[in-house]
């Protein structure tokens, strides 16, 4: 029973995972695009992923698991993306660029 218990939670947390990180995986897919201007791509999806992680980092079981223990660091890991994320959208809107790609 005890296994039984730690498997699901275990499936649990690798499908929590695996949703995470499809934002990821979707931005990855679209900046890989060769003579595509991203300029114009970039800010939403930073925004979406900068979204994405904030709801996961909300998600109440990861609130009640006090101890980390039962996600196996997935909300540091959550956390981490978050700052990394911050950076990149701070450092893509220090410039005119994201005015330009505005447009009209």
């Amino acid at each position: 029973m005890v296994l039984k218990v730690i498997f699901f939670s275990f499936i649990v947390a690798v499908i929590r995972l695996h949703i995470a990180l499809q934002a990821f995986q979707d931005a990855t897919l679209e900046f890989s695009q060769m003579k595509v201007p991203t300029i114009s791509k970039i800010l939403p999806l930073f925004k979406i992923i900068q979204l994405h992680l904030e709801k996961a980092l909300k998600d109440p079981d990861l609130i009640k698991d006090k101890s980390s223990m039962k996600y196996w660091g997935l909300k540091t890991a959550f956390k981490c993306g978050l700052e990394k994320i911050n950076i990149y959208l701070e450092k893509a809107l220090a410039g005119d660029y994201p005015l330009l790609s505005a447009g009209k």
